[in-house]
């Protein structure tokens, strides 16, 4: 293997880990927790109905599950 492939290898390697190790913290942060998402618009119309349907569908995307209030 030559150096500049050892040296991608090891950089992929270690941002692996970081990426794994920040996935862990961000599961704890967010677990039980409950976050709200503000939609400057009025109720019952276009863009609250779009929110609505994202925010039920977001938690799961998002480290640790947690609640989400419009």
């Amino acid at each position: 293997m030559t150096r500049s492939r050892r040296r991608i290898f090891l950089a992929t390697c270690a941002v692996a880990c970081a990426c794994a190790a920040a996935q862990a913290f961000a599961d704890d942060f967010y677990r039980g927790k409950t976050l709200a998402m503000v939609v400057g618009f009025q109720p019952g119309g276009g863009i609250d109905t779009s929110a609505r349907i994202v925010a039920r569908h977001i938690a799961r995307f998002i480290p640790g599950a947690p609640n989400i209030v419009v």
